[in-house]
């Protein structure tokens, strides 16, 4: 199974780039890297050239605070299949076009914690059972987000079927507290 994923290359590991110029690694640090893999969410519109922006971001793993840019509050993410996080503008320029393991928004509150997650993504559209998973994908990158909101969409394919129609909240409430 090769997926587009651009981090934990070592030299044993075969490099190649697929017909849209997505990075395929195949070789052992693939399986390393695929073993922590919570779920795999495909985009749904991979022919899609999405322009935008990536932020850098500090983490602070002993009190979970996390700073993207310059403070910004709200901002899409993206957790690749290699565990990292992507915070900025384009889910779809995030991941490169390649199969992620969460894709959405999150609000960052006071004290620099994340208050808000959602499901927030045309181009990826997860479902309310992806998103379930999200505080797991959350925690396998290093985050504890269980004290945060979670605002699930039911994001739908247009009828022109060339982009995503949000139709309505499906939970909207504390993240450990949604099943699915």
């Amino acid at each position: 199974m090769s997926h587009g994923i651009s981090s934990g290359v070592t030299n044993g590991d075969q490099r190649s780039f697929d017909e849209q110029n997505v990075e395929i690694i195949s070789g052992v640090n693939e399986i390393n890297i695929l073993k922590n893999v919570v779920q795999v969410i495909t985009n749904k519109f991979p022919e899609d050239m999405q322009s935008g922006k990536e932020f850098s971001h500090k983490h602070n793993m002993n009190d979970d605070t996390v700073i993207v840019g310059d403070h910004i509050r709200e901002v899409d993410f993206i957790v690749d299949l290699a565990g990292n996080i992507h915070f900025g503008r384009g889910h779809a320029f995030l991941s490169r076009r390649a199969d992620v393991q969460a894709a959405g928004t999150v609000k960052i509150g006071a004290g620099n914690k994340i208050r808000r997650i959602t499901n927030g993504s045309g181009h990826y559209r997860p479902n309310a059972e992806e998103t379930a998973r999200f505080i797991k994908v959350f925690e396998v990158a290093g985050y504890d987000v269980r004290d945060s909101w979670l605002t699930v969409y039911d994001l739908r394919r247009s009828p022109s079927g060339n982009h995503t129609d949000e139709h309505g909240v499906i939970y909207d409430g504390p993240a450990k507290r949604f099943r699915r």
